[in-house]
């Protein structure tokens, strides 16, 4: 039931990873992301997928080599040199197919990354992710970041954007979407992203 492309194939831009590292470093690592394909023309980097499928299942292979590397690493430190690996990656296709892509024509991806040993478990995430935690004793605790109540804000806006529209035109909501005033306030939404301004939400 869920999206398909022109083949019928059903569309995955989420991805998971558990890697069992207690043998070599006494450590255990969960990663789970939300991919995103950008908004605008259709274009493929690997066939057969989403530009949000490859950058999710490439992302989530850099970081498994990296943390199995140094499996000790800075999280912060780790999630950057991965990051600027599938800049360079990205910067490298469109090199190759010689084509130019506006902001929010790139796919980007939330990250929830937790990484677990006998004495700690550290977590780190970006974008519109929330971690629950269940504790022994029954209680759950829910962690999230400053920049989902951004991402939110911008998407009750189109939402009532959406609602609008279709209050007075008649149209179905999810084919307002696709109207142009909905598409331009979702790319200027997505141009925010990693921009270090008082607009800016940050994913990978």
């Amino acid at each position: 039931g869920g999206k398909r492309d022109h083949t019928g194939r059903e569309i995955n831009e989420d991805g998971i990873k558990i890697l069992d590292l207690t043998q070599k470093s006494n450590i255990a690592v969960g990663i789970i992301m939300d991919g995103a394909t950008g908004l605008g023309r259709e274009y493929e980097i690997e066939p057969n997928k989403t530009p949000a499928e490859w950058y999710v299942e490439k992302f989530i292979d850099n970081l498994t080599n990296e943390i199995e590397k140094t499996p000790k690493i800075d999280l912060e430190i780790l999630l950057e040199k991965v990051i600027l690996k599938m800049k360079t990656e990205l910067e490298e296709f469109k090199e190759k197919s010689q084509m130019q892509l506006k902001e929010y024509e790139e796919p980007s991806a939330g990250i929830a990354f937790a990484r677990m040993s006998n004495e700690t478990t550290e977590i780190y995430f970006l974008g519109d992710v929330n971690i629950l935690i269940g504790y022994k004793n029954g209680k759950l605790e829910n962690l999230t970041n400053k920049w989902k109540k951004r991402l939110q804000k911008y998407d009750r806006q189109v939402i009532r954007k959406m609602k609008k529209i279709s209050d007075k035109t008649g149209k179905d909501v999810l084919d307002v979407v696709k109207t142009e005033p909905i598409q331009e306030m979702l790319k200027e939404n997505r141009n925010n992203k990693n921009t270090f301004n008082h607009k800016s939400y940050y994913v990978c």
